[in-house]
């Protein structure tokens, strides 16, 4: 893919802004600065010259902008692909670059387990497809078998999310870890919405050929992580999630 590189006249950035009409409080609750100093290197789509909080109204519009890299006052760099991890768990695109920021989107608060899950299961957040624009109209979170989060945590892990990983897939011991979906060609959030229902632990998903979209999912009731272990193997085309705690 070929960069794209625009800059645009105040006087042009201004008329969009107002077609936009985006409200200001909406980059505020939307995005969240990495760092100082720290840039993501994914494709450019887009370069502007503009405030930041522009920047950040320019890349909700668009639905190409993913993310944003940001510079000094005015260098306004949009990104057509996001983190979905936390910083924490070391994305190798975040790299160091001076006088740079990086700016994700930053997920609303989880709901109280009580509120969203039957009982006896904890809610977790999953990630969603860094290649896919941040959907807030999804729920972003499913119920998963709380006894499985509750000795991880009492093994000293935090944090515990449904992880995502690309071009990979997982081998099975025992098919009966395999929840088949009888809607093959149902999106990944419709799918996880039966997580609770069918003890699942992660899940396995087909990619579209036209914009990346996982469907014709797989649930998991035991995956590389839980005993006995699947085994991962480098599958591409397939997405696959997983419950992960980190390290304290």
């Amino acid at each position: 893919m070929m960069m794209l590189a625009r800059v645009v006249s105040s006087r042009f950035l201004v008329s969009l802004l107002l077609l936009l009409r985006l409200p200001v409080e909406t980059s505020q609750k939307t995005w969240r600065k990495t760092g100082v100093d720290m840039k993501y290197d994914a494709e450019v789509v887009g370069v502007f010259k503009v405030s930041m909080m522009a920047c950040a109204a320019l890349c909700e519009a668009s639905s190409t902008c993913k993310s944003y890299n940001y510079k000094g006052v005015t260098e306004c760099q949009m990104l057509d692909w996001r983190p979905t991890a936390p910083t924490k768990d070391g994305d190798p695109k975040l790299v160091v670059a001076t006088g740079w920021s990086f700016f994700n989107v930053h997920p609303p608060p989880l709901p109280d387990a009580g509120d969203v899950c039957p009982l006896g299961f904890a809610v977790v957040r999953y990630d969603q497809p860094g290649n896919l624009k941040y959907d807030f109209n999804i729920d972003g979170y499913t119920c998963v078998n709380k006894i499985y989060i509750t000795t991880e945590i009492s093994n000293g892990k935090t944090d515990c999310r449904m992880k995502l990983e690309y071009n990979t897939g997982v081998l099975f011991l025992n098919p009966l870890d395999l929840i088949l979906n009888p809607q093959t060609s149902q999106e990944y959030y419709n799918v996880l919405k039966s997580c609770d229902s069918s003890m699942c632990l992660g899940m396995i998903c087909i990619l579209t050929d036209a914009g990346g979209m996982p469907i014709s999912c797989t649930l998991l009731k035991q995956t590389h992580t839980t005993f006995p272990p699947a085994v991962k193997t480098q599958t591409p085309g397939v997405n696959y999630w997983y419950v992960y705690c980190t390290e304290p």
